[in-house]
């Protein structure tokens, strides 16, 4: 059984450029009339960035100290969906140069409760007029388990969104070059590096791209891995979502497609087509 945690979240690869899909839990009347984001958003960006522009922010819009007007534009890690609600400010601390100021948000869908922090270097414990990139907590967990993916590969998937949603992009760069592994692993016959691997894959089961998507996450891996003093490529934020995202495209080629497939000729077998 996947590991259920407080948001509900599926990797999959539904499009090409595979973001993974929020699948937000509740009763139809509740999710009638949601305000959704223009585009996907996975568990690994969920409280950090998409296309340079942060997920989750606070806001403060006019005023100063405690009577500052505060809002928090997040999406709640309890259901999944983007709110827009009223900040309450709790807390601030220094951390060197740095002040971590805490507000309690409540979602104004689930109305459950979250903790939001935004790093500035304001005076006092307001952060500056304008939006201020946040991080939520609790932090949301992974629930990828689709039918076909190997109940091995889809934990370790898991493992590897949650290190990239709690910050840890070493340990889902890690993780992921595991996964991938593991998968190309299934449809080789002989064991020796990951490149000559991904290179042995039958061209029946890799598109040249998907394993051009291989190698690239075979790169970033590896520099997780190996502190070489000559970096290929940098174990950024933007390199780990594409080497999730990579990786997922894989599980999709290799698993996903052919259970699903394999589902609907069943069907249409047993409904005498």
């Amino acid at each position: 059984m996947p590991r259920r945690g407080p948001a509900v979240y599926q990797g999959r690869a539904p499009r090409s450029d595979i973001t993974c899909r929020r699948f937000a839990r509740g009763s139809p009347s509740r999710r009638a009339g949601r305000r959704r984001d223009d585009r996907d958003v996975g568990p690994f960006d969920y409280h950090h960035f998409v296309a340079g522009k942060p997920i989750n922010v606070i806001s403060v819009e006019s005023g100063s100290g405690d009577r500052a007007s505060t809002t928090a534009r997040i999406i709640c890690p309890w259901c999944g969906i983007r709110t827009h609600a009223s900040a309450q400010f709790y807390a601030s601390t220094r951390k060197g140069d740095a002040t971590h100021s805490s507000f309690v948000v409540g979602c104004g869908d689930c109305e459950c409760i979250s903790l939001v922090v935004a790093e500035h270097h304001a005076s006092g414990g307001i952060p500056p007029k304008g939006d201020n990139p946040a991080f939520v907590y609790p932090v949301a967990r992974s629930d990828y388990a689709p039918s076909g993916v190997p109940e091995s590969m889809a934990r370790d998937f898991r493992e590897a969104f949650e290190c990239r949603s709690a910050g840890y992009l070493l340990g889902a760069a890690l993780v992921g070059r595991r996964v991938l592994q593991a998968a190309v692993r299934s449809v080789v016959t002989e064991r020796s590096t990951l490149y000559a691997e991904i290179q042995a894959v039958a061209p029946d089961r890799f598109t040249p791209t998907l394993r051009d998507a291989a190698h690239q996450v075979r790169l970033v891996g590896n520099e997780a891995a190996h502190p070489d003093e000559i970096a290929f490529v940098d174990v950024t934020v933007e390199n780990v979502d594409e080497l999730l995202g990579y990786t997922g495209e894989v599980l999709h080629a290799l698993f996903v497609m052919p259970a699903r497939v394999a589902a609907t000729k069943a069907r249409r077998e047993l409904a005498g087509g």
